[in-house]
Parts: structure tokens; C-alpha cells; sequence
């Protein structure tokens, strides 16, 4: 593949020598009669794109993602000239091709339905017929700018009238966004910055104010809010405004009983910098009840984080950045401390704290050292009530609990159930055995890879550079690309394709039951082959850190998200696990919040069974709700942190050079890895 500035100077060439070579040359792929959606699509695009950029942005230096949208922007300005017309006309047809959700595909899909019908040259006519047909159906991720763009000089109710579309749709992350941004419009305008402080501020003047014309807005946006499973606390009080106001008049009997569940669910992520203005001025007994309250209904994060709060209250005071440091320097200094240096409450909080580490296999260090420290000096009864809280059967013992958390943390005590199983693998063939072998060395590899310890240096080091705002509003938008991609199986796997190149290597493998049973070797090169789609895509993604800083990595992390999303998804579906299946999407989201908690499931014997969430729940659940959140704050932080790399003059070279690429490209190898282990597990359960 041509390097970007080869691609560039090309076009360009083309485009002012020989326009309809270049025209026809992109029809070779586009106009096939087997359409193609592999690297010789991902080629077209680029081309088209650079060519855009040559003639309506041009590009010096630096990322050329910039250079693209302001070409597209620019486009319905050149609507005369039939060359750039076309060329946008094909770029559209290969952004719906390839199943891009982003501004530009949404942009170019918007131009592409004004313009059908009116007369357009074929295969322009063609072309402007997908790429509307695709935005028809299409679930859109939008940055805040753009959406902002599309929604504030419209009226309410034509933004209503989107918003009603998206939430038929499904889409319910893009039409609370619409509706946010509408009511930012009217009561806090944006102009520069990170929006969510002024969503906040215009939920709030809105539930001060209540004006009649924002009525029907603000009622879409409590139903999006619902409809969509949103942890965000400002979900709750908006739904709480809407139910006690004269809005609520527009709400059915049935629709007004679940938001007032909704209101009632303990399931919002509150932050840090919010629990601490409670602990800093509850008393010890106001403490323990909100505690014991969280943990009673299912919250345990919350329950957590008021707990370490309480002990960073009492050794380690936070006053400014990020608490997740604090939090650990409180658990050392609580450690530390001597007998007479204990203060009750904090002790309490501590110890309630260490069992809900061991209930909820926490595996931070900080946690081990607390749990195993506090185990260690005698179990007291603040630890047994809050595992019991938790859901721990009054007669386990808690030797037993520490132990199984510790194997359950433990990534080399799984690893060596693991391999009990491979021993007693009778009856695989010469290559699933070898399989079993290299799936072992992987998972040794990833213990005690030394890059591993350097990737967390780094992101130590990084740290204090993502500040908490940052990193909430990059768990907000990987939260809505989740949400967006588990809410509809269209936007991350294309099953009767995968299925259709089963079907084409081996006529009997049409279902995902007869891939459970197919040749081993066919599957991987499958694997692989189908999914070098996502790391090109995602190679071309481009974040553009090093000039666009925090502002574009907001709008690239969610959307490299759901490139990896998909990838996994592909993997899973090629080695036979539907991933429609709740479990099976809990499953692929664990691969992506963090290798080892997946791979922790998968060494504990997982079989052929599904995996995830107890009771298997759907997405708009309590649970499911927050586990989406915990994945996308892990996401989030992890690619952040690694991305804002950049900026650091001395590491900004060797760590963002290729991130794209190689982080696609581990995923896919976590996964083909994960789900390949997951197969023979399976084929050895079923011969034994």
C-alpha cells in the first residue's frame, strides 16, 4: 500500500491531468459487480478523500484527517463542478461501503439524498442511491461540534422530529445528543471548549425555567435518557425535573411508571469530585448508612469509591487532580499506620472496603495489599457485612473467599487450570493440539510481558497529563459508540457475510453451529483475513494528536472503539458465539475494557457456555447499563492516556507513531486467541 503522501501527490496529478482516469479508476472497485469491502476498498477511499483534499483543502504536513473534513465541509460549495461532484458522490458509496458512522459519512450520505433525483450523471445517480439508502439506516456517531452544527438554527420541533427518527432508530446516545445540544442552544450557547459543562448548565437553567417551547425537547430527551440505560447522574435529575414539572403531562401512564423507575434505580456512576462533597462533611453514622444503602442495591461502585474516599478523607487529603492516586497513597499510609494512629470511622470504612474488594474481585494492587493485609490481622465485622451485602453466602468462610479471590486476580492460577485442561486434551488433531500450545503461550505472554510493565510506566506518567474532565468525556463518548454498536447487530457485524465466506471455503458451514465443528486452520486464516479490514480502516483513522491535541483524540478514541468493537465481533462470529447474545456481547466487551479480565473468564473453564453478566440481561438493564460504563471509562482512559503520549516532546515519536494500527491489530490477536481457546475448550469437554 502507497504511503499518504504517494496517494496524495497522485491524486493530485490526476485530478488536474486526468480527471476521468481518476474517475475511472475509482469506478474499477466501486462499480465492480462483486462489490469489494476488503483493502482494495480501503485504497479507493483514500484516494477519493485525497483527491477532495487536493482540490477543496490542501494538505502540507501533519495528519491529513483535518484536511479531509474540511474537504468534505467544502464540497456542497463545488456542487457545479461534475468532478468534484462525483468524486464526493464515490467517496459517500465507499464511507457506506466500509460502514462509516462518523461526521464525514453523515455529511456526505445528507448531500448524497438532497441530491438523488435531480438529474445526476450515472454512475453518479447510482452512487448518491446507496449512500442515501445507507444514511436511511445507518446509526450515526457525531462529534458534539458537528451535531451542534446540524441542530442550532433549527426550530424545536424540527429537531424533534429528528430526534423521534433516532430513537425509532435505536440511536439513543445521538438523540439525547441532539436534544442536549438544542437545549444549549436556547438556555447556555457553546462556543469553544468541551460541551458537557454547558449540557449541564442548560439541564439546569432548563428545570429552573421550564420554558413551554422546550417542553416537547425536554421530554425526548428524558425517554432518550431512559430508553438508552444512561449512568450519567445528570440523566437522573433531568428524568426528575421532567416528572415534576408540567411536561410530565405529555408522558403516558406507562412511560411516566419507568421513568419514575429510572429516578428510583440506584445505577448512576457518580464521579469522585461528587461523593466528596458528601464524605467530606457526613458524619461516621450519615457514612456508613449511604454505604451500607449503595451496597444493598447493587451499586458497588459507588459503595467503593465512598469508602475510599473516606480514607483518603482521613491520610490522604485530595485537593486537585486526579483521586485515583489519593486513593492508593490512603491505602498505603492506612496500612501504614500504627495501632493508636487508627481513626474508627475510616477503620470501618476500611475494613467494609476490603470486602468489597474480595466480593467484587477487584484487582488493583492497592486492593490485593488491602484485602490480603486486612485478612491477615483478623477479619472484622465490617468486612464479613459487607460480603454478605454483596451477595457472599453467610456460611463461606472467609479463608475460602481470600483464597478464590486471590486465584481469581491471579492471572498464573488461572493459567494453571488452564493447562490441567490441555493435559487431559484427548483426541485433538496434530494442529488443534498446537493450537492449545500456542493459546498457552499467550496467555504466559501477556503475564509477564515486559512490555506489559512498560505500558503501565507510561500510563502512570501520563496520568496527571489526562485530567479527570478529560477522561469523563472520553468515557461519555466510548460509552455512546458502546451503546450505539450493542444496541444494533447491524452496525458491528455483517453475519450472513462472514457466514457466506464460511459457506464459500466449505459448502456445510452455513450456521454458527456448524462452525463450532469446522476445520480449526480454516477458521483462524478466516480469522485474520476478514478482519485485516478493521486495522486498515483503523490505520487510516489517523488521530492527529500531535496537532489536533485533546479536542480530535475526543472525537478518534470512541470511533477506533467501534472499529475494534467490530473486529471482535467478526472474530467471534467466525468461531461460532452469536454475538446477539447479552453474555456474548459482555464477553466481547471485556476483551476490550482489559485483555486480562477476559482472559481471566476464559482460563476459569469457561466451555462452551456463554459468559458475562449473571442472568444474562439485556442492555438497557442496571447491571448491563453500568458494566457498558465501567468498559468505556477503561477504554477511555487506557487510549487517552497512551494518545496524550504525544504530547510529551521526548515520547511523543515512538509512542503515537502507528497507535492505530498496532492496538487494532493486538485486539484482533487477543481475540482470535481468546475465542480460538474458547473453541477447544469446548472440542475438549465434548470428547472426553
Amino acid at each position: 500500500m502507497d504511503s499518504l503522501p504517494e496517494v496524495y501527490q497522485r491524486a493530485k496529478r490526476l485530478l488536474a491531468e486526468e480527471p476521468e482516469t481518476l474517475l475511472a479508476e475509482l469506478d474499477r472497485v466501486l462499480a465492480a459487480a462483486q462489490p469489494d469491502r476488503g483493502e482494495r476498498l480501503a485504497e479507493t477511499v483514500r484516494l477519493a478523500e485525497m483527491a477532495l483534499v487536493s482540490a477543496l483543502a490542501p494538505w502540507w504536513a501533519g495528519p491529513a484527517h483535518s484536511n479531509v473534513r474540511a474537504a468534505v465541509e467544502r464540497l456542497e460549495g463545488k456542487l457545479h463542478d461534475r468532478t468534484i461532484l462525483g468524486l464526493g458522490l464515490r467517496l459517500a458509496a465507499g464511507y457506506a461501503r466500509q460502514g462509516r458512522v462518523d461526521d464525514e459519512a453523515h455529511r456526505l450520505m445528507s448531500l448524497a439524498a438532497r441530491l438523488e433525483g435531480t438529474g445526476l450523471p450515472h454512475p453518479d445517480a447510482a452512487y448518491a442511491e446507496e449512500a442515501r439508502r445507507c444514511g436511511e439506516r445507518a446509526l450515526f456517531f457525531l462529534s458534539p461540534a458537528y451535531a451542534y452544527r446540524l441542530v442550532r438554527d433549527e426550530a424545536p420541533e424540527d429537531v424533534a422530529a429528528r430526534v423521534r427518527s433516532q430513537l425509532a432508530r435505536g440511536n439513543c446516545g445521538l438523540a439525547a445528543l441532539l436534544c442536549e445540544l438544542r437545549l444549549v442552544r436556547a438556555l447556555d450557547d457553546w462556543y469553544v471548549g468541551q460541551v458537557r459543562g454547558n449540557v449541564a448548565r442548560a439541564l439546569a437553567a432548563y428545570a429552573e425555567r421550564r420554558p413551554v417551547e422546550l417542553h416537547e425537547l425536554a421530554v425526548l430527551l428524558a425517554r432518550a435518557y431512559v430508553q438508552g440505560a444512561f449512568v450519567d447522574p445528570r440523566a437522573r435529575r433531568h428524568v426528575e425535573a421532567v416528572l415534576g414539572g408540567e411536561e410530565a403531562k405529555l408522558l403516558g401512564p406507562d412511560e411516566a411508571i419507568a421513568l419514575r423507575e429510572f429516578v428510583d434505580r440506584d445505577a448512576f456512576d457518580y464521579s469522585y469530585a461528587e461523593l466528596y462533597e458528601g464524605v467530606r462533611d457526613a458524619s461516621p453514622d450519615a457514612l456508613r448508612e449511604a454505604v451500607r444503602g449503595h451496597t444493598r442495591r447493587g451499586n458497588f461502585t459507588v459503595a467503593q469509591r465512598l469508602c475510599e474516599l473516606a480514607l483518603v478523607r482521613a491520610y490522604d487529603d485530595w485537593y486537585v487532580g486526579r483521586a485515583e492516586s489519593n486513593v492508593r497513597g490512603a491505602i498505603a499510609r492506612y496500612l501504614a499506620a500504627s495501632s493508636e494512629e487508627e481513626q474508627p470511622a475510616a477503620d470501618w470504612c476500611a475494613h467494609y472496603l476490603a470486602g468489597l474488594y474480595a466480593a467484587t474481585l477487584a484487582e488493583s494492587p492497592a486492593a490485593r495489599r488491602l484485602v490480603r493485609a486486612l485478612v491477615e490481622r483478623g477479619v472484622q465485622p465490617a468486612f464479613r457485612e459487607a460480603i454478605e451485602s454483596a451477595g457472599i453466602p453467610p456460611d463461606v468462610e472467609v479463608g475460602e473467599l481470600h483464597r478464590l479471590y486471590e486465584d481469581s486476580v491471579s492471572l498464573e492460577a488461572r493459567l494453571e487450570t488452564f493447562k490441567a485442561q490441555a493435559s487431559e486434551s484427548g483426541g485433538l488433531s496434530d494442529y488443534e493440539q498446537r493450537a492449545y500450545l500456542e493459546v498457552l503461550e499467550f496467555f504466559e505472554q501477556e503475564e509477564s510481558s515486559a512490555w506489559g510493565g512498560v505500558a503501565a510506566s507510561l500510563g502512570e506518567l501520563a496520568e496527571e497529563v489526562v485530567s479527570e474532565s478529560l477522561v469523563r468525556a472520553g468515557t461519555a463518548a466510548v460509552e455512546d459508540a458502546l451503546r450505539l454498536a450493542l444496541g444494533s447487530a447491524r452496525a458491528t457485524l455483517r453475519r450472513d457475510r462472514i457466514l457466506g465466506e464460511l459457506a464459500r471455503r466449505d459448502p456445510r458451514l452455513r450456521s454458527l453451529e456448524r462452525a463450532r465443528t469446522a476445520d480449526l486452520a480454516l477458521l483462524d486464516e478466516l480469522a485474520w483475513s476478514l478482519t485485516r479490514e478493521n486495522r486498515v480502516v483503523a490505520a487510516l483513522e489517523g488521530f492527529g494528536c500531535g496537532l489536533g491535541g485533546p479536542t480530535l483524540v475526543l472525537v478518534d478514541v470512541p470511533l477506533l472503539t467501534l472499529v475494534n468493537l467490530n473486529a471482535v465481533a467478526t472474530v467471534a462470529t467466525i468461531y461460532g458465539y452469536d454475538v446477539d447474545l447479552p453474555r456474548e456481547r459482555e464477553f466481547l466487551v471485556s476483551l476490550l475494557a482489559g485483555r486480562g479480565e477476559a482472559l481471566r473468564e476464559l482460563l476459569g473453564g469457561l466451555g462452551g457456555g456463554s459468559v458475562g453478566v449473571p442472568g444474562g440481561e439485556g442492555l438497557a438493564s442496571s447491571p448491563a447499563a453500568l458494566a457498558v460504563h465501567g468498559a468505556a471509562a477503561k477504554i477511555a482512559a487506557r487510549l487517552l492516556r497512551q494518545k496524550l503520549l504525544g504530547l510529551l516532546p521526548v515520547l511523543g515519536g515512538a509512542v503515537s507513531a502507528g497507535l492505530n494500527f498496532h492496538y487494532t491489530t493486538a485486539t484482533v490477536r487477543t481475540a482470535v486467541m481468546a475465542y480460538r481457546g474458547r473453541w477447544l475448550q469446548r472440542r475438549v469437554a465434548e470428547r472426553r
